[in-house]
């Protein structure tokens, strides 16, 4: 789930489209979730996991021990992400993730590599 695959309205927002999203393991896709806030605002990290973590609670209960392994599943997602940018061949559409890393990497899986970076001084 990222920002595209939501439509906003004026009595709230639907959601669309989860390639990404599944049965298995529910911190995965809010790793997901969290995998775009990376890629976009990579300053705010902190603040924007905080808020979707504040959102989820007020739909279902997240232990301490759930949020923990939070993180490990934000590694997983990029370590996804590296696998399926390596699958793909060169492709320029996916890019911008190594921009936001801000690293000035010239391929996705280096910008991936430097969004945990980044995630990880938060």
């Amino acid at each position: 789930m990222h920002t595209g695959n939501c439509l906003f309205a004026r009595d709230g927002v639907g959601v669309i489209d989860f390639e990404d999203c599944g049965f298995g393991y529910y911190l995965y896709d809010l790793a997901v979730a969290l995998d775009e806030v990376i890629a976009r605002y990579p300053h705010d990290i902190a603040a924007y996991r905080e808020q979707l973590l504040c959102g989820y609670r007020q739909e279902r209960a997240l232990a301490r021990a759930e949020e923990d392994l939070l993180d490990l599943f934000v590694a997983i997602r990029l370590a996804e992400l590296i696998r399926w940018y390596a699958s793909q061949g060169t492709t320029n559409s996916y890019r911008h993730r190594a921009a936001a890393g801000g690293a000035g990497a010239r391929c996705a899986a280096a910008g991936c590599a430097a969004l945990w970076i980044a995630y990880c001084q938060q």
